[in-house]
């Protein structure tokens, strides 16, 4: 019964993005916006909002009118592929993404009309050209970046590399930290190098409801001359403390380092 309860759902999660997909591709070369923000990213969106509900998966964010009237950067945590789910169902948002991922079926095209950056992410040149580019774009709607540079376990947060932070004291960009915490760890979390596929079976397997809560922290307008390195230490550190808090991440006291420059 489970395993036919996750392929009914597994079928119906395909066919929202293929026929998203399908939209998306007829209708994204169109320059239609609605508030400001492109059709490709609403689609996005709403395919979102489609896929977690199926999964019993329910979402917890500000008030979606208080979240939609922000222009800036999102600095996020990330364990698991769910990570951009939820925070597209919460409103129309774009990505820095690995350059990977440009080439994945469907998904790869999605990223690229929507307005995604992609980054090589061992590549220096390509990260500077990353960061150039980020520091002179439109962020609204706004851009989610991952500090972490790659997934955690979903109990333990990684050093915070600060090339976000240069891309947000450059350009004296509003960002604000959101702590995502998952109830189950256990089944969200993608370990690294885990195939988008499985991770995405084991939660649609599940029979029982989850939910993730997206915690808004303050916003932070950098300061002209600003330290990178020191607004990486003091975001990660407020992450941390309610992702401990109010979920299952772990203190480990002052034993780290924010991880080295991008440059």
């Amino acid at each position: 019964m489970k395993h036919l309860l996750a392929a009914i759902r597994f079928a119906y999660v395909m066919l929202v993005i293929f026929f998203g997909t399908m939209f998306v591709l007829l209708t994204g070369w169109m320059p239609i916006y609605i508030q400001q923000i492109h059709l490709s990213v609403w689609v996005t969106s709403l395919m979102c909002r489609a896929i977690l509900p199926m999964a019993r998966v329910h979402v917890e964010f500000p008030p979606r009118a208080e979240v939609m009237a922000y222009e800036g950067l999102f600095f996020a945590n990330h364990c698991t592929y769910f990570d951009i789910i939820a925070m597209s169902y919460m409103m129309p948002l774009r990505y820095l993404a690995k350059e990977e991922i440009a080439g994945w079926p469907f998904i790869g095209y999605l990223a690229k009309s929507i307005g995604c950056a992609f980054v090589k992410r061992h590549d220096k040149d390509s990260r500077a050209a990353a960061r150039q580019q980020l520091t002179t774009m439109n962020y609204y709607p706004p851009l989610v970046l991952y500090p972490e540079g790659k997934r955690n376990s979903g109990y333990q947060l990684h050093p915070f590399r600060y090339g976000a932070f240069e891309i947000a004291t450059q350009g004296q960009i509003p960002f604000t930290p959101i702590a995502i915490i998952y109830d189950r760890p256990e089944i969200f979390a993608s370990p690294h190098g885990e195939n988008v596929l499985v991770a995405v079976w084991r939660v649609l397997s599940n029979y029982g409801p989850l939910n993730v809560k997206l915690v808004f922290l303050e916003t932070v307008t950098p300061a002209p001359g600003a330290n990178a390195a020191d607004l990486a230490e003091q975001t990660r550190a407020a992450m941390l403390e309610v992702l401990s808090t109010q979920g299952n991440y772990k203190q480990e006291g002052d034993n780290h380092k924010v991880a080295g420059t991008t440059n």
